[in-house]
């Protein structure tokens, strides 16, 4: 338990460090773990591509 309390005290650091920057609290939760980064948004982005195309 004490690996998910550290987890959460990171998170909550890096929610204060850059508030409203939304971005940057995102890429601080994935600090040091980019490659997971680029890999979620790689399959977010193939998710979302087929409501690009469909008709209005």
């Amino acid at each position: 338990m004490e690996n998910y309390e550290e987890m959460e005290h990171r998170f909550v650091r890096c929610y204060q460090k850059y508030g409203n920057h939304s971005v940057m609290v995102l890429l601080g939760f994935y600090k040091g773990q980019y490659n997971k980064f680029l890999i979620s948004t790689f399959f977010f982005v193939i998710k979302h591509v087929p409501s690009l195309f469909r008709p209005c």
